[in-house]
């Protein structure tokens, strides 16, 4: 009997062993963003010490962008980047979270330390660099935008076009940018619209 009930009052304890890891995993696993934001944070408390904190960090900011708390995915993102300050990734979300704050001048900082460190892969990982430069280009362009530097929004857009010609948002707010200046915008409407075709409606208003 003594034998049972000493087994019955461990039996709470078994199911709650978990490590870091299980819980890392458990939101890495999930759809949900708020067990997500949960067991990473969990993952942190129980080893607070531990360099790869950074990942937790990092996927806890964009649980937190993913539901518009954007102060929060900024000081997660902060944080990632202090334990490890060549997590490329985290530049960019943080970069975004001041962007959709609308806070330029710092989303700009931060996709311009993104970029810097990607270019640093770009002679093993030429493929995949690209991928992310021209999504990093066409962020920082917004961020321009945003602060109505239309030049520099649309020297990045152009940067984003050049690395991918298929690029559709791209552009698209090349052409929004050039309509705000007065310039020829129609050419990259039409191509918007010829590679997404639910754009075609704005072309057919501006330029028809």
């Amino acid at each position: 009997m003594k034998k049972l009930i000493l087994i019955l009052i461990a039996l709470p304890m078994i199911g709650f062993g978990q490590t870091a890891d299980d819980y890392f995993d458990i939101a890495k696993n999930s759809s949900d963003l708020e067990v997500q934001i949960d067991n990473y944070t969990k993952s942190i408390e129980i080893d607070s010490e531990n360099i790869n904190n950074w990942k937790a960090y990092k996927n806890r900011a964009l649980a937190y962008s993913s539901l518009k708390k954007y102060k929060e995915a900024i000081s997660d993102n902060s944080k990632a980047i202090k334990l490890n300050p060549e997590s490329k990734i985290s530049y960019m979300q943080r970069g975004e979270a001041y962007y959709n704050l609308d806070k330029g001048n710092e989303a700009i900082a931060d996709y311009n330390k993104a970029i810097e460190h990607y270019k640093k892969f770009y002679n093993n990982f030429p493929t995949v660099v690209e991928g992310k430069l021209k999504k990093a280009f066409l962020l920082r362009g917004d961020a321009y935008f945003i602060l109505n530097n239309f030049e520099d929004a649309i020297a990045d857009y152009s940067r984003s076009i050049k690395i991918d010609s298929e690029y559709f948002d791209a552009f698209f707010m090349r052409a929004a940018v050039k309509k705000e200046l007065g310039e020829p915008f129609c050419d990259d409407y039409k191509r918007a619209c010829d590679l997404e075709p639910r754009s075609c409606k704005i072309y057919n208003e501006k330029c028809k």
